[in-house]
């Protein structure tokens, strides 16, 4: 199904906790995102998409958020997703985020600082396969971080 770049606003109020605004969107990304009264955003949900750019900012209402958390289940089942870019606003990835992600070949951070990372954040992944770029300078961190030390092949690369 194509998304048109109109915002397709849906009121999911189920779950949300007191913090954030009940209201959820698709919008041109592809992704489904929980606006959070202290102006920052959560992927809560991706569609079925090859590659996957998580913007750092999403606009709602006129208001800008910034990206800071891929949420529990966001890429749940996405068997299609082979490639990942998270933006340096994302500070957070909760569990399950990944989960079934079995495709998952690359993933491009460009985050120096690794984000909070629940031990199963990345359930199912191929570790031995699946390639994640970090920026330069920042190898040792993410190397030294226990969650994301599981990937056998960390390459470092430099920021545009």
């Amino acid at each position: 199904m194509y998304i048109n770049k109109a915002l397709i606003v849906f009121c999911l109020c189920l779950g949300l906790t007191q913090q954030s605004v009940c209201a959820q969107i698709v919008d041109t990304h592809g992704m489904l995102f929980q606006f959070n009264n202290d102006s920052t955003a959560s992927v809560v949900r991706v569609l079925n998409v090859k590659r996957c750019g998580i913007p750092p900012c999403v606009e709602w209402n006129g208001i800008g958020y910034v990206v800071n958390c891929i949420g529990t289940n966001a890429f749940y089942c996405r068997y299609s997703v082979q490639n990942v870019y998270i933006p340096e606003t994302v500070i957070r990835i909760s569990p399950n985020a990944f989960f079934q992600c079995t495709s998952l070949q690359h993933i491009y951070m460009e985050c120096s600082e690794p984000p909070v990372c629940d031990d199963n954040a990345f359930a199912d992944i191929d570790f031995r396969r699946c390639v994640l770029h970090v920026p330069s300078g920042s190898l040792q961190r993410y190397k030294n971080s226990e969650a994301w030390s599981r990937f056998r092949k960390i390459k470092e690369y430099k920021k545009k």
